[in-house]
């Protein structure tokens, strides 16, 4: 077990009110500690690595950085995953907090894109469930990853029967959440598809069942 990061929280700040995403965010911690001890795979991170550090608040090695988790894969290469952890976020375009959450990762995306293409970084929402707009994210992800630019991902998007209406509404309040989040960035050689596109196709989604009833 790693503690990383004793200076200011970047944006991926924990769920800002009442303490309940402070709770979920270390129950989740305390899974991920569980299988770094007993070498399991962590999904988040991919199977065929194992795990080999948990880092908390890991702001100076990540702007998303509630939890961070490093591995060895099979071919000697170091993998991280950068796990933000929200209760229940809405991903709506009019959502302030939405916008700064997929500001941190676009930071990732636009500084380290090199890395997350060739799957040495990955990101992660994990989220309490259910969350249907987190469940549509996921869907956009994976589409994202099966397709190999932008024109291609919206394409498959837009496609009968490829995914459901949805999936598809979530897309333009993801883009909106982007255009939002670019402004803050340094990204503007950059398009908002192009945006949107890398940080789908490097994004995983995790809805967790820590709360009880």
């Amino acid at each position: 077990m790693t503690e990383a990061g004793s200076g200011a929280r970047m944006d991926a700040a924990p769920y800002a009110t009442g303490g309940g995403g402070t709770v979920l965010e270390h129950r989740y911690g305390a899974v991920l500690l569980a299988s770094l001890l007993t070498r399991d795979p962590v999904t988040e991170l991919g199977d065929d690595a194992t795990p080999t550090s948990v880092h908390f608040q890991a702001s100076a090695v990540s702007p998303v950085d509630d939890l961070v988790v490093v591995g060895r894969t099979p071919d000697g290469w170091e993998r991280r995953v950068s796990i933000g952890v929200r209760r229940a976020p809405t991903l709506v375009a009019s959502d302030d907090a939405s916008a700064r959450l997929l500001t941190s990762y676009l930071r990732i995306v636009t500084a380290s894109w090199e890395e997350l293409r060739a799957g040495r970084w990955r990101l992660c929402l994990a989220v309490a469930s259910p969350n249907t707009p987190v469940r549509q994210l996921g869907a956009l992800a994976e589409i994202a990853r099966a397709s190999v630019d932008d024109a291609q991902f919206r394409a498959e998007v837009a496609r009968p029967r490829r995914t459901n209406q949805g999936v598809r509404a979530r897309l333009p309040h993801i883009d909106a959440l982007v255009t939002a989040a670019r402004a803050e960035i340094d990204a503007r050689n950059v398009g908002i598809g192009e945006l949107t596109w890398r940080l789908l196709s490097s994004l995983w989604t995790r809805e967790l069942r820590l709360e009880g009833c």
